[in-house]
């Protein structure tokens, strides 16, 4: 997201990232409750400097499963990540 032209692109990026790295965790989509991923924008719409992009990801993690019912009862885990953007970027060069 920090390295992304424009904040859309990089939460767009961000998801995808965050999908990919569950997947290799062999974390099930279907599990997988919620992706956000937000950028700080300034008030011209770019990428705040010296902002954060912070992502946020939700997994339902079922209490046991069972070869016939399946999953039975569960919560919702939270993980939460934040990254400074680069403070330097928008400088003129």
């Amino acid at each position: 997201a920090a390295l992304a032209a424009d904040p859309d692109t990089g939460e767009d990026s961000g998801r995808t990232l965050a999908r990919e790295i569950l997947a290799n965790h062999g974390i099930d989509a279907a599990a997988v409750a919620g992706i956000d991923v937000v950028v700080a924008r300034a008030p011209d719409g770019r990428p705040a400097r010296s902002g954060d992009a912070t992502a946020v990801v939700q997994v339902i993690v079922p209490v046991t499963v069972t070869p016939l019912a399946g999953p039975i009862g569960g919560f919702t885990w939270t993980a939460r990540h934040q990254e400074p953007l680069d403070a330097y970027r928008s400088l003129a060069p």
